[in-house]
C-alpha cells in the first residue's frame, strides 16, 4: 500500500514492459464500447464530512478480502497500466493533438486533475493495488481526502464531465504516445453523496492490433473520494466492478461515522 502525498508518476518503461506481456492473453472485445451512455450516479449537496486523517484513508481503502479467489496485492504497481490513472501525478498526462477545439483544452483540463487533489492542495490519500495472478488484469483502490467538501464536489464533477470532453480524443496515459480513445459514462448505483463512472478503451501504440481497457468508478461522501480502476486488454466482468464500488462506498461511510470498518 502507498500512502502521503501525490507521487509523480515513474516508470513509463515499466507499464510498456507490461503491457507487451498482457498482449500474449487475448485480443480486444469492442461489445462493451457498443453501449449507450447510461445516467450517472446522482449528486448531492457537498456538506459535511470532514477531510481524513492519512490513518483514516488508509482505513477506508478496500482489502484482499474483498476481491474473488485469484487476486493479489500488486508487488510492483508501477507495472499496473492502472497506475497511470490511480496512483500518481498526473500533472503530465492529457489531452496531446486531437482536433484544435475549445473541448481539447477542456479534456486537458479534466485530465490534470482526474487523479486527485494538485500538487498545491493540503491533501492525504491512500493506494492499494491488486493483480490477477495471471498478471493481465489490475485493479487500483484509492482513497483522497480533499481539503473540503466543495472541492471533492468539484472533483467529481470533472470526472462526470470527462467523457463528453475527452471522447475520440488523442489522450496520452504514458503508454506509448497519445492514441485516439473513446471515453463513455458509465452506469453506476447511487452511492453515498454521489458516485460516477467512466470507461476508456484505447488502442496500445507498444502492442500494435491491441487495446486496453480501462474503468474508472468514484463515490464521494463529504470531502472524501473512493475511487475502483481496473485494466486489462479485456472489459472487465461486468460481475466484477459493481459490487467492489459498493463495498468502496459503505467503508467510506464507515470511517466518516468514526468508526474502523471490518477487515
Amino acid at each position: 500500500m502507498r500512502t502521503g502525498r501525490r507521487e509523480k508518476l515513474t516508470g513509463c518503461a515499466a507499464v510498456l514492459a507490461a503491457l507487451a506481456t498482457l498482449a500474449g492473453c487475448g485480443g480486444s472485445d469492442d461489445a462493451a464500447s457498443d453501449r449507450p451512455a447510461p445516467a450517472q450516479g446522482a449528486a448531492k449537496p457537498a456538506v459535511g464530512g470532514r477531510p481524513f486523517t492519512q490513518a483514516q484513508t488508509d482505513a477506508a481503502l478496500l482489502t484482499a478480502q474483498d476481491l474473488g479467489a485469484g487476486w493479489a496485492e500488486d508487488e510492483d504497481p508501477a507495472d499496473s497500466p492502472s497506475e497511470d490513472v490511480s496512483g500518481g501525478d498526473n500533472s503530465d498526462v492529457g489531452a496531446e493533438g486531437g482536433t484544435e477545439s475549445a473541448n481539447s483544452a477542456q479534456c486537458d483540463t479534466y485530465m490534470e486533475t482526474w487523479n486527485g487533489p494538485k500538487g498545491s492542495q493540503d491533501a492525504v490519500s491512500s493506494t492499494r493495488d491488486y493483480a490477477k495472478a495471471s498478471g493481465t488484469e489490475h485493479l487500483t483502490f484509492r482513497v483522497v481526502a480533499y481539503p473540503s467538501a466543495e472541492d471533492a464536489a468539484k472533483a467529481v464533477a470533472d470526472s462526470r464531465a470527462l467523457p463528453a470532453a475527452c471522447d475520440g480524443g488523442s489522450l496520452d496515459f504514458n503508454w506509448g504516445g497519445p492514441e485516439k480513445s473513446e471515453v463513455k459514462a458509465e452506469s453506476v448505483a447511487k452511492l453515498g453523496d454521489e458516485a460516477v463512472g467512466m470507461r476508456v478503451t484505447a488502442p496500445l501504440a507498444s502492442v500494435p492490433g491491441t487495446e486496453l481497457h480501462m474503468q474508472v468508478l468514484t463515490v464521494r461522501e463529504g470531502a472524501n473520494v473512493s475511487t475502483v480502476t481496473f485494466a486489462a486488454q479485456t472489459p472487465a466482468d461486468p460481475a466484477l466492478l459493481p459490487p467492489l464500488l459498493a463495498k468502496a462506498a459503505t467503508r467510506l461511510h464507515t470511517v466518516t461515522q468514526g468508526a474502523t470498518p471490518q477487515p
